[in-house]
């Protein structure tokens, strides 16, 4: 799930709306090299250690980075390790034996040959295997850095107020999104998605399947008990409260599921009605905003779990996630926040201490003044054949 996800404010409008589980798929190849160009001339020298590889000349000249033996025959890109087709690996970890070992290791300019010292366990090889290394594949992996620059994730969203946001030209043309014959709109509303976490489509076909077919050109579906799509709209008797009259609030859907979907589409197809606006607003910069105003609440947020559940029509979904998450534990930006606030799908805490609650309810509403910022809203009307995109877990 986009780690990007969105808070909504429901109008009573008729519209259709879709969630989609999202994995970001970030592809890339041993032989395109995201490492700043200086330091692909470096030499390439070898030590061979009791337990690793000590290599030189993937970073700066003299900085050497280590890889544990066990590692390197666990992710040996030959074809025996790797399915050609697949891309996949075709033994566990399990196999490598504790006590593998080079028996040789040679170096050229652009890649690092090790023949081993014995087989996977449960294999058996008349000839020692070799693993060839790429200088360019042993780079994507030579840091931190290098590791989050291999997967695009040094690239971070931009937290937003409501004049960044109105700015940044967010509608794209419906024909443009879905012309086969180019994929330029579709990247825009892709970069779009991840830079604001929203984008918005014009003269989408106000048709039901309309909805499913624009979230089928970014990915697969995720259903729910809900259904692939369902309609929002006052409903007598009705078994969620988005299907009433009432006045919603900020909040993000599906925070009761494990898993919940990562983009959420919302497309207007009729609206008739005088008001019904659409107001969103970012949540991480409102987070960030409490961790520099108010860092004490923002600790409280981040380390109390709150529950979301569903208690109604034959069904009972329970999770319970902290108001803000900080991810990204390899110290990359692009998912470094998830935003968890739903207080409509919220159960009662689950606290023994009655210490611990007022600290909550104090952090929480330091939060919700944040959220509610004018300043950091963006508020328009979805006209008929209008449709908002937004992640799930940034935009509320």
């Amino acid at each position: 799930m986009l780690s990007l996800g969105g808070i909504q404010r429901c109008t009573s409008a008729l519209g259709r709306t879709v969630l989609r589980n999202t994995s970001c798929a970030r592809y890339s190849s041993a032989s395109i090299s995201r490492i700043p160009s200086a330091y692909n001339n470096s030499i390439l020298n070898v030590e061979n250690t009791s337990d690793s590889l000590r290599v030189t000349g993937l970073l700066e000249a003299t900085q050497p980075v280590s890889f544990s033996h066990l590692w390197l025959r666990d992710n040996c890109l030959c074809p025996q390790c790797i399915h050609p087709s697949t891309r996949q690996k075709v033994h566990s970890s399990g196999n490598i034996p504790l006590d593998i070992k080079p028996i040789d290791v040679t170096t050229t300019d652009e890649a690092i040959k090790i023949q081993w010292n014995k087989p996977l366990e449960g294999q058996n090889a008349s000839e020692p295997h070799v693993s060839i290394f790429p200088k360019s594949w042993l780079q994507s992996y030579a840091s931190k850095e290098n590791r989050s620059r291999f997967r695009f994730n040094e690239q971070a969203p931009l937290p937003w107020g409501g004049k960044q946001c109105e700015n940044a030209q967010l509608w794209i043309d419906y024909k443009d999104f879905a012309n086969p014959n180019s994929t330029v709109a579709l990247y825009r509303a892709l970069d779009h998605l991840f830079q604001y976490g929203i984008v918005f489509l014009k003269d989408v076909p106000t048709e039901d399947h309309s909805v499913v077919k624009v979230a089928e050109h970014i990915g697969p579906i995720k259903n729910t008990f809900y259904g692939t799509s369902w309609d929002v709209k006052s409903k007598r008797q009705s078994k969620n409260v988005a299907y009433t009259d009432l006045n919603l609030g900020y909040h993000m859907d599906l925070l009761y599921f494990a898993n919940p979907p990562g983009l959420q589409f919302l497309h207007s197809l009729q609206n008739s009605v005088k008001g019904g606006a659409s107001i969103f607003t970012d949540s991480f910069h409102a987070a960030m905003q409490l961790k520099k105003t108010q860092p004490h609440h923002y600790e409280t947020l981040c380390k109390t779990p709150v529950t979301f559940h569903y208690v109604n029509d034959n069904h009972h979904m329970y999770y319970r996630r902290p108001t803000i998450v900080e991810d990204g534990d390899d110290g990359s930006p692009a998912w470094r926040y998830t935003i968890n606030y739903a207080p409509p799908f919220q159960g009662p805490l689950d606290v023994d201490d009655p210490k611990l609650v007022k600290p909550f309810y104090e952090a929480f509403q330091a939060f919700e003044k944040e959220i509610a910022r004018p300043e950091n809203m963006i508020e328009l009307t979805l006209n008929e054949g209008d449709l908002g995109n937004f992640r799930k877990m940034q935009i509320d």
